[in-house]
């Protein structure tokens, strides 16, 4: 015969009795604490984790913008060895300055004199000057006002005195000396002005990261870097700036370390 249970039958539609939260749901932060954070601590929590945010947003921003600051200075750099000629070799450049002098002597002697070529000598005198220096430009232009002489020489130009040949040799040899030295300076004065141009944005650059928002721990003074690691203010301004430090003690401080031992007593 069938005998009723003596447990109180449940539906499935009845309520579950209430379970106590386990040590997994108090570190979810259930809705039954045992116990609520007074609102000092809860408010210095949210300080303390936006200040957090806050500073590694910081980072991100910083160290962006210095890749953005390298990147610049590379493609300048970049740009600077291109026009001076420092990516390729002298070796290489003599001889591309002899190859054109070659050419323009070649061209020189297929035509007939009264077509002259004496301007375009001025080439080989660039390259060589520009590319190698100012003393290698100069042994060139003596190179070219030869060349010159010698397929002047051999032209057959008619003369009444041959002093009027080594006149214009002359006037050659000095018009190409003076291109290779107004060249030479020109390229000085360019390597100049991009050692001033790097030095100014070296210092802006520094100006820039001063400027901005410094990480700055609000118990012990240390400031955070661009990778992360905490130093001294000292440490962290000294090498961005030319200014040294001198440490010492101040009134209040020193009146303050003077107390200490007097109140312990």
């Amino acid at each position: 015969s069938w005998k009723p249970s003596s447990a109180p039958a449940t539906s499935r539609c009845s309520p579950s009795p209430p379970i106590s939260p386990g040590a997994g749901e108090l570190k979810r932060g259930a809705n039954w604490p045992p116990f609520r954070l007074p609102v000092s601590r809860r408010k210095n929590a949210i300080r303390v984790r936006t200040y957090q945010n806050l500073t590694n947003l910081t980072l991100n921003l910083s160290r962006k913008t210095g890749s953005v600051s390298n990147m610049a200075t590379i493609s300048a750099h970049t740009h600077k060895r291109f026009l001076s000629g420092d990516d390729l070799s002298p070796t290489f450049i003599f001889l591309l300055a002899l190859a054109v002098l070659v050419l323009v002597t070649a061209v020189d002697a297929l035509t007939p004199f009264e077509l002259g070529f004496s301007a375009f000598y001025v080439l080989p005198v660039l390259i060589a000057t520009w590319g190698i220096g100012m003393s290698r430009g100069l042994a060139f232009a003596v190179l070219c006002a030869c060349c010159w002489y010698c397929l002047d020489l051999a032209s057959g130009r008619p003369l009444s005195h041959e002093f009027y040949r080594a006149w214009d040799t002359f006037n050659h040899l000095l018009s190409y000396s003076l291109i290779a030295i107004i060249t030479g300076n020109l390229k000085k004065a360019f390597l100049r002005e991009h050692e001033l141009r790097e030095d100014r944005d070296r210092a802006l650059q520094n100006v820039k990261e001063l400027e901005g928002l410094l990480p700055v721990c609000a118990w012990c003074k240390k400031v955070r870097d661009d990778d992360g690691y905490w130093q001294e203010l000292e440490a962290y301004i000294k090498p961005r700036t030319k200014a040294s430090f001198s440490h010492g003690i101040c009134p209040n401080c020193a009146d303050e370390f003077q107390q200490g031992p007097a109140a312990e007593a």
